[in-house]
This record gives C-alpha cells, sequence and structure tokens, in this order.
C-alpha cells in the first residue's frame, strides 16, 4: 500500500466517520425531538381532560343545588298541604263535635218538651 493509497483511505475513512456522526446526531435529534412531542401532547391531552373534569364537576355542583332547590321547594309544598289537611280534619272534628252536642241537646230538649206537654 502506497503512502497515497493510505492517505486516501484515511481521508474516506474519515468522511464516513463524520457521515455516520452527522447520522447519530441526527436520530438523537429526532429521538429528543420525540420526546419533546410526546410529552407535550401527553401534558395537552392532561390539562384538556382536567379542564372538562373541572367543567364537568362545575355542572355536576350546580345541578346537585338544583336538585335541592326543586326538592326543598316541593317538602315546603307538601308541609303546607299537610298542615292544611289537619286544619281541615280539626275544623271537621270539631264540627262533628257540635254535631253531636247541638243533636244530644235537642234530644233532651224534645224530651224536657214532652214533659211539659203531658
Amino acid at each position: 500500500m502506497t503512502h497515497h493509497q493510505g492517505k486516501s483511505e484515511t481521508v474516506e475513512l474519515a468522511k464516513a466517520l463524520e457521515h455516520i456522526e452527522s447520522a447519530l446526531s441526527g436520530v438523537l435529534g429526532r429521538i429528543q425531538q420525540l420526546n419533546d412531542e410526546s410529552q407535550q401532547a401527553k401534558t395537552e391531552i392532561s390539562q384538556t381532560f382536567g379542564r372538562q373534569l373541572s367543567h364537568l364537576h362545575n355542572r355536576e355542583t350546580q345541578l346537585l343545588r338544583q336538585v335541592d332547590v326543586i326538592f326543598r321547594s316541593r317538602g315546603e309544598l307538601l308541609q303546607k298541604q299537610l298542615a292544611y289537611c289537619y286544619r281541615v280534619l280539626g275544623a271537621l272534628e270539631t264540627s262533628r263535635k257540635w254535631s253531636e252536642q247541638l243533636q244530644k241537646y235537642s234530644c233532651d230538649l224534645a224530651i224536657d218538651s214532652r214533659e211539659f206537654e203531658e
């Protein structure tokens, strides 16, 4: 092998090494870019789901409050109806007692008046 031939092979080898190192650098750069993009995508997904979960939680809270308001209102209405029914029941029972008393009193008066007729 001649000196010129050895030098030429060394130059070719250096170029091949440079080419491989450049390729390695490019592949490593792409791997890093891929990792960065993957992390960015994961972060965006997490943030998006976090916002959606927050919106869902807020909506859940709003709906639960609405249910409380509706059922409290219905409960108050039922309590008013219950109180009304008890008042009517009391009035009817009082009327019945008065009616019984009047009937008894009428019977007593009828008996007493017959005594005067005889």
